[in-house]
């Protein structure tokens, strides 16, 4: 837990220096240059950003990653009363189903404002409304996902069920190879501070395995 304690005061010092400072070294000289770009010409005004951009956005989102990753694990520690456990319920699976899909697709959306915010787009593709349009398609797709998973725990005795790696290595193998899967892309965003990614990825990582420590750890009501 201290470890925890000790990663959210390196996240908020981070927060801490990156508040005063500029997003730009020189705002006005980047958009007059930004401006005289040729149309269409994205990787010369990507190039030309980085070449302007301060640590600032890095360090105030890698301090954000920081404080709420922690954050996440210290509640769910303290749930588990020290230990990280599965949902004691099934209506517990149910509303994660649920919930899910929905924090991926608003951390979506809000990687596309803040975007539009940080200048992260050029002029000729700073349009929303395309990738927008195509939230509800991707909401409806990661809802079946999401809920097709709960029939691994179908008919199974719900309880908390501990994380551990002697348990963990002998869950289903599908949901063992998207575990691994989303917690290589996890640890990609988290590396560069994007924790609108990161926290959904660490909480489907969560809901996977908790199916598959069910699935592995407790027997079929139709048996019992």
């Amino acid at each position: 837990m201290k470890y925890f304690i000790i990663l959210i005061v390196i996240g908020l010092s981070m927060l801490l220096i990156s508040h005063p400072m500029e997003p730009f070294t020189n705002l006005e000289l980047f958009k007059h240059k930004y401006m005289q770009l040729s149309t269409g010409d994205s990787k010369s005004f990507f190039e030309l950003r980085e070449s302007f951009l301060t640590p600032k956005y890095f360090l105030h989102d890698c301090g954000i990653s920081l404080i709420t990753i922690s954050t996440l694990f210290i509640l769910l520690l303290n749930i588990g009363k020290g230990y990280i456990v599965t949902p004691s319920k099934k209506i517990y699976f149910t509303l994660l189903a649920i919930v899910l899909p929905f924090i991926s697709v608003a951390g979506f959306a809000f990687d596309l404002f803040q975007g539009m915010d940080r200048i992260e787009f050029p002029w000729w593709a700073d349009t929303l409304a395309i990738p927008l349009s195509g939230i509800p398609i991707d909401l409806i797709i990661l809802l079946i996902w999401s809920f097709t998973h709960l029939i691994f725990i179908n008919n199974k005795e719900i309880s908390a069920v501990k994380f551990q790696l002697s348990k963990i290595k002998k869950i289903n193998y599908w949901l063992l190879i998207i575990s691994s899967i989303t917690t290589i892309i996890v640890i990609l965003t988290l590396l560069d501070g994007l924790y609108w990614y990161g926290i959904p990825g660490l909480l489907w990582i969560y809901y996977y395995l908790s199916i598959g420590l069910i699935n592995t750890d407790n027997t079929s009501l139709n048996k019992s």
